[in-house]
This record gives C-alpha cells, sequence and structure tokens, in this order.
C-alpha cells in the first residue's frame, strides 16, 4: 500500500502508466463511498470505458461496473478481461451522449468519463447526458489531456508555433480537424465539472512525473516504483507541480 491506496501487481496492471491512472479512479470510489453508504457496493459507470481496464479492477474491488463505449472491439476486449479476472461488468454498446436515466435501473454512485471529452463532437451535451444518469450525492470523474503539457511537448520538438496555436485555440470553438484531441488548462478542466451543474471538487494532475519516468521503473523495483507512485499521488492536488502533467483530471459532486 502507497498513502492510502492498494498497490495493485498483474500482467494487466504492471505499467507505471496504469498505476497512475488507477490512482484517479480509487480517488473518486474514495469519495463516493465517504458519503453516508454503508457496506453495499457502489455502483460505478465508465463512459468511454471501452477494454475495461480500469472497469476490470472496479469490478474486483467488489463494486457494480456498468462501461458505455461505441466500438465493439473494445467491448469485446473488456468482456475477455472481465471474464479472465472472475468479475461481472454490464457492457453497453452506445454513444455517451446517448446516455440517460431511463437507461438504467438506478442512477449510479460514480461515473468515469475519462479520455473521451477531449474527441467528442459535443462535449457539453456528452457531459449533460451522463450527468443525467448520476444519484444526488454522486461524484463525477472527468480526464481530459492538459494543454500546458502539449505545448511543452511542441517546443521540445521545436514547433513553437504550433505551441503558440494551441494557447491561442479557444476551447469552446476549438477545430478537432486543426488541432487534433481538445487540450485543457487547468481552470477549463474544472469548468467542464461546474459547467455541468457539479459542486468543483478539485482539479488533479495526472502523470504528474510518470510521464518523465525511466522506463526501467516498474512494479519489479518496489522501491523506486512506490516513491514514483508516492509523488503522483502527493503532488497531484498541487498546482505549481501538477499544472503541467500530462493529464488534468475535475472531480465533482451532484449536490
Amino acid at each position: 500500500t502507497v498513502t492510502g491506496f492498494r498497490v495493485w501487481h498483474g500482467e494487466d496492471m504492471a505499467s507505471v502508466r496504469s498505476q497512475i491512472s488507477w490512482i484517479a479512479v480509487a480517488e473518486a470510489l474514495a469519495l463516493a463511498t465517504s458519503e453516508p453508504h454503508g457496506d453495499a457496493p457502489l455502483r460505478v459507470l465508465d463512459v468511454g470505458g471501452g477494454a475495461g481496464v480500469d472497469a476490470v479492477r472496479v469490478a474486483r474491488e467488489g463494486h457494480q461496473v456498468t462501461v458505455v463505449d461505441q466500438s465493439s472491439d473494445a467491448l469485446a476486449a473488456l468482456q475477455r478481461r472481465a471474464f479472465e479476472a472472475n468479475v461481472d461488468v454490464v457492457a453497453i454498446q452506445a454513444d455517451g451522449e446517448a446516455v440517460d436515466s431511463e437507461m438504467f435501473t438506478e442512477p449510479f454512485d460514480v461515473v468515469l468519463c475519462h479520455g473521451v471529452l477531449e474527441s467528442a463532437p459535443n462535449p457539453t451535451a456528452l457531459l449533460q447526458a451522463i450527468v443525467s444518469a448520476l444519484k444526488h450525492g454522486g461524484v463525477l470523474s472527468v480526464q481530459v489531456p492538459s494543454l500546458n503539457a502539449a505545448m511543452k511537448h511542441h517546443v521540445s520538438l521545436g514547433e513553437e508555433s504550433t505551441a503558440l496555436r494551441l494557447f491561442n485555440a479557444e476551447i469552446g470553438s476549438w477545430n478537432l480537424d486543426e488541432f487534433g484531441p481538445r487540450r485543457y488548462s487547468w481552470d477549463e478542466a474544472g469548468q467542464l465539472v461546474t459547467s455541468a451543474g457539479l459542486s468543483l471538487i478539485g482539479v488533479r494532475g495526472v502523470r504528474v512525473f510518470g510521464d518523465s519516468a525511466q522506463p526501467d521503473v516498474t512494479d519489479g523495483d518496489n522501491e523506486r516504483f512506490g516513491t514514483l507512485l508516492e509523488l503522483e499521488q502527493r503532488l497531484r492536488v498541487r498546482p505549481e507541480f501538477a499544472g503541467g502533467s500530462g493529464g488534468l483530471q475535475a472531480l465533482g459532486r451532484l449536490d
């Protein structure tokens, strides 16, 4: 255990990137269980959960998980992963914007929307759809790529003009064909949650140092691996460190 969350070991969970991703998911689950809930498992909706790397891990924690994804191939991979892990995960093939409360028998305690909004034709409509499936008091976790990190990457490649164009691009009128997936600033990530009508719990960095870690840092090296994960968890809430992270997570609660 590293400062309060379980470090998984196993063939499909060994990479630094997947472990860092799990920190973000684990916090969303912890925030939901901090509400009066008893010992009942959480109901978790993973929109765009694809092949289920996170969803299966959530299910192994004992929670009830539903994945909505438009890719039949990804959902087939999810079902294989769930079968191998001996857990049940409900898979629904649909676009995220098609989600509404009538699709499900009960609202969800947690909704995860990681790596989806940056490529969605209409992020506002997508968020409105998935929030309709969230119960009052429930937690929304949104994860998007960081503008800061993208600009630094282009400057490192000698593409200063591209970095400047990304900086000048308006997130509300972002041209996916010209700029690729949307890139969000720290404040813009938080506004995704508040504009959907939720109270902002906070913005976190994702991969504060993970993208810079040497490739030989794996879970086979317990000391270095554990230290990197502890750095990620402790500094992801500190904007002076986390503002340049590869990704940004915004957490909100539906009051």
